[in-house]
């Protein structure tokens, strides 16, 4: 046999193998973990969010703590706040929101989804500003987590091949974000 057949076998068999293997990880999917570490390191990408209200308050949400529990399935974030109210006083707080993960495929990003508010705390916050930073802080927490995805599938794989991934799975442990991304069975 002939150095050029040999190398046409060659070249024969690692197309075969290469066939072979992308059809395994197709029908297998893209398999995901997220640690609550990468999750913060994600959002702390964000932050400082600032955002004002009400045109005299202005909040700063910064430090991002993500916390996974598989009890609830829910994902929580504990952010500090600093809210500067018309330039005159400056509170630092913090405030603990929890939601559920989903999946945008077009954006090929993980959001908080029904972001709900646990905890929300101001120090030495007056009574007569405490009931307008609380509905003003609820709907920046709605707009942030509707904005701002908790995490991006990474641009190295192609944005045309994420786009056509569907979620087959999404599980919160109490230590990651498990997702299995495949192809539609369309």
């Amino acid at each position: 046999m002939g150095l050029l057949n040999k190398l046409f076998v060659v070249l024969l068999v690692l197309l075969a193998c290469g066939i072979l293997a992308y059809a395994y990880l197709d029908q297998r999917g893209l398999n995901l973990r997220f640690s609550e570490a990468e999750l913060e390191q994600r959002l702390s990408e964000h932050l400082p969010y600032k955002k004002k209200a009400l045109a005299i308050l202005e909040f700063e949400f910064d430090q991002a703590e993500v916390e996974l529990s598989a009890s609830s399935e829910l994902i929580s974030v504990t952010m500090q706040i600093t809210l500067d109210i018309a330039g005159l006083k400056k509170r630092d707080g913090y405030i603990k929101v929890s939601g559920s993960p989903s999946y945008r495929a077009a954006e090929g990003a993980f959001y908080l989804s029904n972001p709900r508010i646990d905890e929300f705390n101001f120090q030495g916050l007056s009574s007569k500003y405490s009931g307008m930073a609380s509905s003003a802080v609820t709907g920046i927490v709605r707009t942030l987590y509707v904005d701002k995805p908790l995490y991006e599938l990474d641009t190295s794989y192609s944005k045309q091949r994420i786009t056509k991934l569907v979620l087959r799975e999404l599980s919160v442990t109490d230590t990651h974000l498990i997702a299995v991304l495949g192809k539609s069975s369309q």
